[in-house]
């Protein structure tokens, strides 16, 4: 859960 375009464990949050 980062605010940027990674694929985390939960979900990619779009923002960077």
């Amino acid at each position: 859960n980062f605010p940027l375009d990674l694929a985390t464990i939960d979900a990619p949050s779009v923002n960077g």
